[in-house]
């Protein structure tokens, strides 16, 4: 992957005069129901998986899932579960439909525009109702390793398990 200053980072440096050095190398969007309790759960494992990844050029946002939500009252759920990433409010499913996500919590991971791995972010959970105690596979980790180290991402679509979107 070849680093490039987008226009957002070039407005940034002319409007505070310096340049944040590490370069946008994949989005990560994370689909959630403020109602799932297998997304809220989540919560501690996807900060962990932030604090990782965002220096080394991963943006990530919360795209909450809430036909009749607000704005204000997505980002209050994001605090409360103590995200202080960007959050979109999808109301009509448009962009999970988009996506091909129907599960709340799911992940897309897009690098150079392609969605290059949508599904679950580990197996903790391998159906509903049942928790293991520790996940045997890190899917979201291993594919957010594989794009940063340039190779194939072996696993690229999974099934999530949670609460159905739509």
């Amino acid at each position: 992957m070849k680093p490039c200053m987008t226009a957002l980072a070039i407005l940034a440096v002319l409007a505070l005069g310096r340049a944040d050095t590490t370069p946008h190398r994949a989005d990560c969007s994370i689909f959630v129901l403020k109602d799932c309790p297998i997304a809220n759960q989540y919560a501690p494992e996807l900060q962990r998986i932030i604090k990782r990844y965002s220096p080394v050029g991963v943006h990530f946002k919360l795209v909450f899932e809430d036909s009749d939500g607000t704005q204000k009252s997505a980002e209050e759920h994001a605090k409360t579960y103590g995200f202080s990433i960007p959050v979109v409010l999808d109301t009509k499913a448009k962009i999970a439909k988009q996506k091909g996500v129907n599960t709340s919590p799911s992940v897309v991971l897009t690098a150079n525009g392609k969605d290059i791995y949508v599904g679950r972010i580990d197996d903790l959970y391998p159906r509903i109702g049942v928790q293991r105690p520790y996940a045997k596979t890190h899917d979201l980790r291993d594919a957010l390793d594989a794009c940063l180290a340039g190779k194939a991402i072996k696993v690229k679509k999974t099934q999530a398990v949670g609460c159905r979107l739509y």
